[in-house]
């Protein structure tokens, strides 16, 4: 889906109003322990969305949406699964696989859905050369903040840090956040890249396209068997 930069970030902002503990997701848990954490970040992702909206309007972005699922989160049994909805009009067939790994959590399936738009869009670029949308700017909306919240504020720090948190514990997900990190790296050299969050189950249709995918993920056979 093709649009105006500038449109697109004044529907992300009327989008995200009101508050995300309206309801809960039946794929996933909260990702803030507590209404002031997650308000503080709601005040940095507004900044960052005014600043981008200055920088980026009259641009035409190529919008993705992402979205991981997950049964019976937090549980030995959990099972999960991620989606990525490309707009039929950019000719990228959307994506809709299960959660590969023993760790089959919402948190992961939210990552590898950005990982995947991502690393489909790096390998456009490398295969194809010509045309104005392989150059425009990236839009990936996420509903997940612990993803858009990571990947923007404390990765860069957990870099710093050898990969540890502020109280010298392992980073949790390394491996996905090296991973996310690399891609979104790697696709910024090419075309200017932007992620955003979009609040989930409030009426986007791109984002219950996403939703959707990810939840038949979750039942796809696997590349490698779980050991349960």
């Amino acid at each position: 889906l093709v649009i105006n930069l500038g449109e697109a970030l004044e529907i992300l902002q009327k989008a995200s109003g009101g508050s995300p503990w309206d309801s809960k997701r039946r794929t996933g848990e909260r990702e803030f322990s507590s209404k002031s954490s997650q308000a503080k970040v709601d005040k940095r992702i507004e900044a960052d969305t005014e600043v981008q909206a200055t920088l980026l309007d009259q641009t035409e972005a190529l919008t993705v949406f992402t979205d991981g699922a997950c049964e019976s989160n937090g549980r030995d049994t959990a099972l999960a699964g991620y989606g990525v909805y490309f707009h039929s009009s950019t000719g990228i067939e959307s994506i809709s696989r299960p959660l590969e790994g023993e760790i089959q959590t919402n948190q992961r399936a939210e990552m590898m859905a950005v990982i995947s738009a991502l690393d489909v869009l790096l390998a456009l670029n490398q295969t194809q050369n010509d045309g104005a949308s392989l150059v425009s700017p990236v839009l990936i909306l996420s509903d997940s903040r612990y993803t858009v919240t990571g990947i923007k504020e404390w990765v860069p720090n957990w870099k710093k840090n050898n990969w540890q948190t502020s109280n010298r514990n392992p980073v949790k997900n390394k491996d996905l956040w090296v991973r996310l990190d690399k891609s979104l790296t790697n696709l910024r050299r090419l075309r200017p890249v932007e992620l955003r969050w979009v609040k989930g189950h409030s009426g986007n249709p791109g984002n219950e396209k996403a939703d959707q995918l990810a939840v038949r993920g979750i039942h796809m056979q696997r590349l490698t068997p779980l050991r349960r």
